[in-house]
């Protein structure tokens, strides 16, 4: 089932989670495992019961519990952990033997058929915007969505690791808090035909019962070349940027640098005087500016590529000095036959598209950076995925999770983020500048970033 690039990547994997050069050999016979040993080190881990689940696009299979504790380990979150692939679990998943270890589950084919999102490929179920949707996804049919298994399953493998090389150093990672934002409107008012101007005061008239929206949207609408005013409630740039100073953090900005859809792009152009402007004080205040591909690029490699040249004239206009570019796709929108390899063809370093628009969670089955591979191909690709977790249209957009209590929408981040924390993960979240209706998103937004 594993060709030898995938081991090769299989052995990245390992190595930058656990700091150390595996050797991993797949043996074909009577029966396929794999082999991990660790050169210069006696012992070995052996892996005798490999899924051919994981090595396709189906994912009508069953999902069991399997708890650590009955094979002498302890589960990262404390509870058991869900073992996609298997029925019922009769026997210790893990047995130990004169300095060796014998797992009788495919973990390493989880986190293949995880992390390169196997079930996303020919046939599967596509929504309005061409995107996997949640619903079809076998984590939220089988209820494990908000749970990081691959990280807890190679936290439980790390145990093992220890106890069959004992003495030798596991790298472990920290927890980090990673905020972007997709910059789909600079301003509400600024960059908007006069009708969408007039409704978008009107709206915010009514949710903070003000007159004021009414009164200042026209007053904006007419210097909309000059400037982002301060007045327009999109511009929440600098106040996004104050937040983090406090903490430390560096914030991503990821810009839309053209229009390839009408309908849902938002038509503004990078190359406005008072958008250059913005990106070189973002630049220059230490934070991060990145792409947000318009609507069609997905499966466009010109167009992606023609986007791409566009920011990074502008950067080298504004004397934006970044050593790399990352990124995100407007509305998520994600091929995994064609759009991971556009992003690396390009020259950015990194994306992070991989989660669900319409439910929070855990879509690759982690909260670590990993490198993608191509499966198709069998290569590994010069790309870093840093999967998102959650963002706040998820939270509440009435055709998503519509969670309508700010209480609510913090426990389940804080519930998210205790996940991460526990496997020594990132919680990459994101909250569009534009998505701040009243002050209690800001009050919201300033509780989770300080949590």
């Amino acid at each position: 089932m594993f060709g030898s690039n995938a081991v090769g990547w299989l052995k990245v994997i390992l190595e930058n989670r656990f700091g150390l050069a595996f050797d991993l050999d797949c043996q074909m016979g009577r029966s396929n495992v794999l082999v991990l040993t660790l050169p210069g080190h006696s012992g070995q881990i052996t892996f005798d019961t490999l899924c051919p689940e994981f090595w396709s696009s189906n994912n009508d299979f069953p999902c069991a519990q399997w708890d650590p504790r009955d094979s002498n380990l302890q589960p990262p979150l404390g509870l058991p952990i869900p073992a996609p692939a298997m029925s019922t679990i009769d026997r210790k998943l893990c047995e130990f033997h004169d300095g060796s270890a014998v797992f009788h589950y495919d973990v390493l084919g989880l986190t293949y058929w995880c992390l390169n999102r196997l079930e996303e490929f020919e046939g599967s179920p596509r929504d309005l915007h061409g995107r996997y949707p949640a619903f079809a996804s076998h984590a939220v049919r089988n209820g494990y969505l908000d749970r990081p298994i691959v990280d807890e399953w190679l936290m439980v493998l790390g145990q093992v690791i220890a106890h069959v090389w004992p003495g030798v150093p596991l790298r472990r990672s920290e927890f980090a808090i990673r905020i972007s934002h997709d910059v789909d409107w600079p301003g509400l008012y600024n960059f908007q035909p006069v009708t969408v101007m007039a409704k978008s005061a009107i709206n915010r008239s009514i949710v903070n019962r003000s007159l004021w929206p009414l009164i200042i949207a026209p007053v904006v609408w007419l210097f909309r070349n000059k400037t982002i005013s301060k007045f327009d409630p999109a511009n929440t740039f600098d106040w996004l940027m104050d937040v983090s100073d406090e903490l430390g953090l560096t914030n991503a900005f990821y810009f839309v640098c053209g229009e390839t859809n009408t309908n849902y792009d938002p038509g503004y152009s990078i190359d406005n005087p008072s958008l250059s402007d913005l990106i070189g004080r973002i630049s220059g205040r230490g934070h991060e500016i990145g792409l947000h591909p318009s609507y069609e690029t997905f499966r466009n490699p010109t167009a992606f590529n023609a986007e791409f040249s566009r920011l990074r004239q502008v950067c080298e206009r504004e004397g934006v000095k970044q050593e790399a570019f990352g990124g995100r796709m407007h509305f998520l929108r994600w091929d995994q036959s064609i759009t991971p390899r556009l992003w690396a063809e390009s020259g950015l370093s990194y994306d992070s598209s991989l989660g669900y628009a319409e439910k929070a969670g855990f879509r690759c089955g982690t909260c670590h950076d990993f490198p993608v591979f191509d499966h198709q191909r069998q290569e590994m690709l010069s790309l870093i995925e840093r999967p998102l977790i959650a963002m706040e249209t998820t939270l509440f957009d009435s055709q998503y999770m519509a969670i309508d209590n700010r209480q609510d929408a913090f426990s389940h981040c804080g519930h998210l983020m205790n996940h991460c924390k526990r496997v020594g993960g990132n919680f990459n979240f994101l909250w569009h500048n534009s998505g701040f209706k009243s002050d209690k998103d800001k009050d919201l937004y300033s509780r989770i970033v300080h949590s």
